[in-house]
Parts: structure tokens; C-alpha cells; sequence
């Protein structure tokens, strides 16, 4: 697991225990928590398994969104989403862009993949699609009507019509072991 985690046994010494976090775990869950990831399936099963007292208002997956809004990429990884958009859309560089000092903090240069890094970047994917959503029911305010007619996971967010020009709140990122 160190190939792909880079994380070494010597790192753990310090670790809090299990006990410890899964205290931490169960703590920071609460009914008003929205739980948002890419490609989050694995993750969500986890969580319930492991910890089934875990309370959660909603599950938001960034591959559910990406892949209904833009429906021709060739993969949905979170690299290539990040890059299509990048490359082609002017309200995600500007989203990325203010972002980027705390991408560039977590951003792990030595891994391909890195967990503070992915959920900045998923932040970033999230943030660019509630503002879409807003440019597309300010141009055509029925969508809004019809939308809220379906049964659909995320009608709270876009509910409040002024929820897209506010800023996304990304809590302080701690990593819970120290990286040389």
C-alpha cells in the first residue's frame, strides 16, 4: 500500500488510534452534513459498514453531476473533468484560480493520487456546476418550475435561486499524518 499511498510505516507512529478516530469520525458526522465526493460509491458503503450510527442529509457525487451536464467526455475521472474544464470554460478558471493557493498547499506533487488535493479539485467541479445551473434557469427561469417538479437529490441546492453566486466553504484541511 506504500507504492500508492506513499504514506510508511514510520509515519503511523505518531497516528491517533483507531479509537481516537473513529471518535473524530462519528464527531464531525451530524444530520446537516452533506457528504460530497467523486465517484463516491465505495466510500459512502464504507462509511455505512463501518460506521452505521453515521447521520448524513445528503450524498453528492461530482461523476453524477459531470456526467449528466456534460455527457461526451470521454472519461469522468476527476483529472480529466478538471482538465476538460480548464481548457474550456471561463467560469471554472476562475473558480480554479481562486482556489489555487489552497490547491497549491495540499497539492501532493509526488502522488497521483492525494485525497486534500481530489476534494479541492471536487470543490472547484462543484462550485463551476451551481453556477452553470444558475446561467442556465437565469436565461430560462421555467427550468426552475420544471425542475423542482422531480424527484431529485439536488433541488436544495439550486432551491434557493442566489445559492450559485455564494461562496462555497471549504472547512480547514488538517492532515491527520505529518509528511516529511
Amino acid at each position: 500500500v506504500s507504492h500508492l499511498t506513499n504514506i510508511k510505516q514510520e509515519d503511523l507512529l505518531a497516528a491517533p488510534s483507531i479509537d481516537q478516530m473513529t471518535y473524530n469520525i462519528e464527531k464531525y458526522f451530524g444530520e446537516d452534513v452533506v457528504i460530497i465526493g467523486h465517484n463516491i460509491w465505495f466510500d459512502i458503503w464504507f462509511l455505512e459498514k463501518n460506521f452505521p450510527s453515521l447521520c448524513r442529509t445528503y450524498t453528492i457525487d461530482t461523476f453524477d453531476i459531470i456526467w449528466s451536464s456534460i455527457p461526451y467526455l470521454k472519461s469522468y475521472a476527476l483529472e480529466n473533468i478538471h482538465s476538460h474544464l480548464l481548457a474550456r470554460d471561463e467560469s471554472y478558471k476562475t473558480i480554479y484560480h481562486y482556489r489555487q493557493a489552497d490547491i497549491n498547499t495540499w497539492q501532493n506533487k509526488e502522488q497521483s493520487h492525494d485525497a486534500l488535493y481530489d476534494s479541492l479539485i471536487c470543490c472547484c467541479i462543484l462550485q463551476w456546476w451551481i453556477s452553470y445551473l444558475g446561467i442556465i434557469f437565469g436565461k430560462y427561469p421555467y427550468l426552475t418550475h420544471l425542475y423542482d417538479k422531480v424527484d431529485n437529490k439536488y433541488i436544495e441546492i439550486i432551491s434557493n435561486k442566489e445559492s450559485y453566486r455564494q461562496d462555497i466553504h471549504i472547512p480547514i484541511l488538517e492532515r491527520p499524518i505529518a509528511k516529511n
